[in-house]
């Protein structure tokens, strides 16, 4: 009886330290669909964390040093400081989303815990009763223990009755086109914060870019592009809508929807709301996107949504651990780089059969390619998670990874993404379809810790038009705001902007702003 309870004090513990994990995977606003593995994968992570937790116990309480009770204290007030200090960040980011994205890193909450380990020491060496202390944190997690078979209880659940997403449908033409099919299109390829300021006038030294720089210096290269917002669930509905959105919420009745505020009082269904794609269809043409697969609003059909729908990520192994949630990823990731330090990185993925960010990355990256190749839609609109973090770039080794890479890099990622596109631009170029296709490279906001870690603060973006036939390249630095991507991108498709003139002159004539107004006040960003 009392290792069975010992066992549901563990369960209770650990079920508490993987709020985060668990407010992830049960998240309404994620509407990808997720497999079963998906659900109890993360209730086994739990579980084995749970079991890890029992042994320690059970081993340390008959050790003679744990029969102090001041020592018992301390360790037990350290497991609950940091399950408060790992899981404020959630809530934290519910409210205060800046904040929590800022001040609340995972070093912090290192320097949290050192501070409350110090402070538990020096508090219980003059505490004359423990044992109280001992007593109530033990109640305590006896009281939430009922919480555990709640989430445990909603993951098997969800595991049989998976939450439905939107419609994804697969691109009947990812076959190989015939030769000498040569269709006119626009392929956008979106790199999730890409800074400009970083990327281009102030680009560190030890970051190389030749295919960025050889791209810019053939093309329309706007120096004065700002994003509509600092956050990809408001930026990118407002790219493609043409309207700044100030909020974006889910809607418990239709979760595979959402809705939108925009910055000129209007509101409403995401769905229903007219966009690029909407714009394409009524020409008569295809559209085609692929958008990472956990992102909130682009799981949805309507006038919103593209002729095809298509995840970032097609291929998962079918592992115990088979996509638990991009969190639980990429802390396995993060563990993964202690194994690989002593030599048993290998033995431990092939016994797992863990697919981390960057083998994900990796796949959606080849998807991306397949599809700027050999995809017959009219528009082709990519959005890659580079170079946001975390990193799994290896800039010096050339390649994707996962361990070994040391603290989080931004500019290593953003190596990535020049890596990323000299891939694609070969691939079309094999194919013969680089001179015929129009080509934007573009990005949803700027890096938004460049003011902590770089001490600048621009909120411009990279916006790029290669265009097809070979036109005469061209520097613009009339500034505007990113919001007019839906007209000219439906403009050119159209054939009314057929160069970089044309487009400089017709952006110049309809530009109203450029930094926008919902990030011009954000100084911390």
């Amino acid at each position: 009886m009392t290792n069975l309870r010992l066992f549901f004090h563990s369960l209770s513990l650990s079920n508490l330290l993987s709020l985060p994990l668990w407010a992830t995977i049960f998240a309404i606003n994620d509407q990808f669909s997720r497999s079963p593995g998906d659900y109890l994968g993360a209730a086994l992570l739990v579980l084995i964390l749970a079991v890890l937790f029992f042994a320690v116990n059970y081993i340390f309480l008959r050790l003679p040093l744990m029969r102090s009770v001041h020592l018992r204290a301390c360790l037990l007030l350290m497991v609950w400081g940091l399950i408060a200090l790992t899981t404020v960040k959630p809530f934290l980011s519910t409210w205060f989303p800046g904040l929590a994205h800022y001040y609340f890193t995972d070093n912090l909450v290192m320097i949290g815990v050192l501070a409350l380990a110090i402070l538990s020491v020096a508090g219980l060496a003059v505490w004359r009763r423990p044992q109280q202390i001992v007593q109530g944190l033990i109640v305590v997690a006896y009281l939430m223990t009922p919480f555990a078979f709640v989430t445990f209880g909603k993951a098997v659940s969800m595991a049989f009755n998976p939450l439905g997403g939107g419609v994804i449908r697969e691109d009947p033409t990812w076959s190989r086109l015939p030769a000498g099919v040569q269709k006119p299109r626009v392929v956008t390829v979106l790199f999730d914060e890409f800074d400009f300021e970083i990327g281009f006038p102030k680009r560190p030294a030890s970051v190389e870019m030749p295919e960025m720089d050889r791209l810019r210096k053939e093309s329309f290269f706007s120096t004065q592009a700002y994003a509509p917002m600092h956050s990809t669930a408001k930026s990118v509905p407002a790219m493609l809508t043409g309207r700044l959105v100030t909020d974006s919420k889910h809607d418990e009745q239709n979760p595979g929807d959402k809705k939108i505020e925009f910055f000129d009082q209007g509101q409403g269904m995401l769905s229903e709301q007219e966009s690029i794609f909407s714009d394409v269809r009524a020409m008569g043409k295809r559209s085609l996107r692929m958008s990472p697969a956990y992102l909130p609003n682009f799981r949805i059909a309507g006038r919103f949504d593209a002729d095809t729908v298509v995840p970032s990520v097609l291929d998962h192994p079918n592992g115990v651990l088979d996509g638990v949630t991009e969190a639980a990823l990429i802390s396995l990731s993060r563990v993964m780089a202690f194994f690989n330090s002593v030599g048993l990185e290998q033995s431990i993925r092939s016994w797992t059969q863990v697919h981390p960010p960057s083998g994900t990355l990796t796949s959606a990256i080849e998807n991306a390619v397949q599809l700027a190749v050999h995809s017959d839609a009219d528009l082709i609109y990519l959005h890659l998670l580079l170079p946001h973090l975390p990193t799994v770039y290896d800039a010096e080794n050339g390649r994707f990874s996962d361990v070994g890479l040391g603290r989080q890099s931004y500019l290593a990622n953003l190596s990535g993404v020049d890596r990323v596109f000299q891939r694609m631009r070969r691939a079309m170029e094999e194919a013969g379809r680089w001179d015929s296709t129009t080509v934007i490279i573009k990005a949803d906001h700027y890096y938004r810790r460049k003011r902590m870690d770089m001490g600048l603060s621009d909120h411009r973006v990279p916006l790029i038009v290669k265009f097809a036939g070979g036109q005469p390249p061209m520097e613009f630095s009339h500034p505007f705001n990113l919001t007019l991507y839906r007209s000219f991108v439906a403009l050119l498709m159209s054939g009314q902007l057929r160069n970089g003139q044309e487009l400089g002159a017709w952006i110049t004539q309809n530009a109203t702003f450029g930094e926008s107004p919902l990030t011009q006040y954000r100084q911390g960003w």
